[in-house]
């Protein structure tokens, strides 16, 4: 009667693991489409044999020993490392398009142009300092300098409006996935202690870091204790565990780094330490801080500087002129008293505003054809008063479409290589991780038939019991 019994367990426990194996196939099958999915296989061995009364071993059957995640943790990290590095720059990217938009002057007049336009028009008077139409001229030319001054001045600061406005959209975001993975983290820790694994909650937190990885920098592992940790560079951990941290922003004035006034801080929510901003180097955070702060603001400065010069030195050269009502030691812009805002501030005086008997283009008074002041003013477009007397107007405004020209193009190159490196990680994961159907279904059709076999051992064990039973009455 021994070895009925032993066939009956055998039977089972095949039923029992081919049941298992089946259950999983069909989930493999089920998450074929789910983002992030670990393919799933299940772990025999063969269960703990017997000794029989003649000395002979029996086996027993088999057993289940595990429900295994087919994972690379390493490679996983790669992707993390590089998903940083396509986020980073794709917010570049992004930004850095709209910067550029600002200053292309393929298809309309863009500030260099109507810059060069306002220095002919002294030319133009030079050629006849008495000339009405050419003193009207030259004012509105001059008024569509100031405009321009404003229109890139304004545009400029859109697009930091715009930074700012994503970075406390992407805090919220991180902010969020760091609560998630703690939550995560409690699931799968649970569930361990009870022996089991979290395949699915794993690969649900493997999501959740990639998402977080496109936004910061991060590094994960494990703390002395076995706890699982997030590690943001440059800042520390963000999740312990189950405990995690927040970001939080807030406006601030300038800094020395770079960052525009009243554009937004980034900080550790309820941490006495300074702001965090130039900390995030990498991800969609980090790309967007860098542009704002080292390349739009670095161009708005740059425009300050273009405006304050220009209404500085047509200002000394203006003020030595006699108008036309001969008065004398007028500027023709409002004066500036400071570089910063110079390009949003830049005004024509009122009394260039209301008349053209205020432009001054004689250098003595009752001398009609004096021009010598709008000669001196029309050179100052190649005056070198930029960079310690080295770079001109036109040169000057056309480093700084250069600048960002030349960040956007490098950008784009960057971003292409960095996909295609983001993209050949993720097909090598598929290929270990991924779900094949044609696999799984060839699995199916196996265990289906293993199935069937134990269930087979199981009626034969019943019919041999059943005929001893009968031997007995």
């Amino acid at each position: 009667m021994g070895s009925i019994p032993r066939l009956f367990n055998t039977g089972k426990s095949g039923i029992m693991s081919s049941r298992a194996q089946l259950s999983t196939t069909g989930h493999n099958i089920a998450n074929v489409n789910t983002d992030g999915y670990s393919r799933q296989r299940v772990e025999q061995e063969t269960a703990t044999t017997v000794q029989g009364t003649g000395g002979q071993t029996f086996g027993t059957g088999t057993r289940i020993t595990d429900v295994d995640r087919i994972h690379d943790d390493f490679l996983e990290m790669k992707i993390y490392d590089q998903a940083k590095n396509v986020g980073f720059s794709e917010e570049q990217g992004i930004l850095m398009g709209e910067a550029v938009s600002i200053f292309n002057e393929a298809n309309t007049e863009g500030l260099n142009k109507i810059m060069a336009r306002f220095f002919n028009a002294w030319r133009e008077l030079a050629n006849d300092p008495q000339d009405d139409a050419k003193r009207t001229v030259l004012r509105a030319s001059a008024e569509e300098v100031t405009k321009d001054f404003h229109r890139v001045n304004r545009q400029l600061k859109d697009v930091i409006q715009n930074a700012d406005a994503k970075v406390s959209n992407y805090v919220a975001e991180t902010n969020k996935l760091i609560k998630h993975i703690g939550e995560l983290n409690h699931g799968i820790r649970q569930m361990e202690i009870k022996g089991g694994k979290a395949a699915d909650l794993l690969d649900q937190r493997d999501v959740a870091l990639k998402e977080l990885s496109k936004l910061i920098d991060i590094k994960v592992g494990e703390n002395e204790k076995g706890q699982f940790i997030v590690n943001v560079k440059g800042i520390g951990a963000m999740v312990v565990g189950t405990q995690t941290l927040e970001f939080e922003t807030a406006t601030t004035p300038a800094d020395e780094e770079g960052k525009p006034e009243g554009s937004l801080d980034v900080l550790i929510k309820g941490a006495p330490r300074p702001p965090i901003t130039h900390e995030l180097k990498g991800g969609k955070l980090g790309g967007i801080l860098d542009v704002r702060d080292r390349v739009v603001a670095d161009a708005l400065r740059k425009l300050d500087d273009l405006a304050y010069k220009l209404t500085s030195e047509v200002n000394v050269v203006h003020r030595q002129g006699v108008g036309r009502d001969g008065k004398t030691g007028r500027g023709f812009f409002i004066d500036q008293l400071s570089i910063d805002r110079a390009s949003e501030k830049i005004t024509l005086t009122d009394d260039i505003l209301k008349s053209n008997e205020a432009v001054s283009a004689s250098l003595a008074p009752d001398s009609p054809s004096d021009n010598r002041v709008a000669l001196a003013i029309a050179t100052l477009q190649d005056k070198p008063v930029f960079g310690n007397g080295t770079v001109d107007f036109d040169a000057f405004y056309d480093g700084i479409v250069t600048d960002i020209a030349v960040k956007a193009n490098k950008n784009e190159l960057d971003l292409e290589h960095q996909k295609a490196i983001l993209k050949q990680l993720e097909t090598h994961k598929d290929s270990i991780s991924g779900v094949s159907l044609d696999e799984e279904a060839a699995n199916l059709v196996q265990f289906q038939h293993t199935y069937n076999a134990n269930a087979q051992v199981l009626k034969v064990a019943d019919e041999l019991l059943m005929e001893i039973l009968n031997l007995r009455r």
